[in-house]
């Protein structure tokens, strides 16, 4: 998206893209944060159930957790490889 806003400036097409991320990163913790504590990477999860750094968000189940997160991941991999080739496909047509 940002290459296609800023095709010859390089860094405001970094930088638009940068924003996006992060805001939708933002709305995912904000919004999944109260039931999951917002964990998103497995390192995190063993982190918290190592630690005691994050105060009061415990998963209830480690091996649940990192099964959902790699799920999620394998799925979201996928997805995104479907909208690449489907991309290529309509831009080759």
């Amino acid at each position: 998206m940002g290459d296609t806003l800023s095709p010859t400036n390089t860094a405001s097409a970094l930088f638009g893209n940068t924003i996006a991320t992060g805001a939708i990163l933002v709305v995912l913790i904000l919004m999944f944060g109260p039931i999951s504590g917002a964990h998103f990477n497995p390192a995190v999860t063993f982190a918290r159930e190592f630690s005691n750094t994050f105060s009061g968000i415990a998963p209830g189940s480690v091996p649940g957790f990192v099964i959902a997160q790699l799920v999620g991941a394998l799925v979201a991999t996928y997805f995104c490889l479907w909208l690449i080739r489907q991309s290529h496909t309509s831009v080759n047509a």
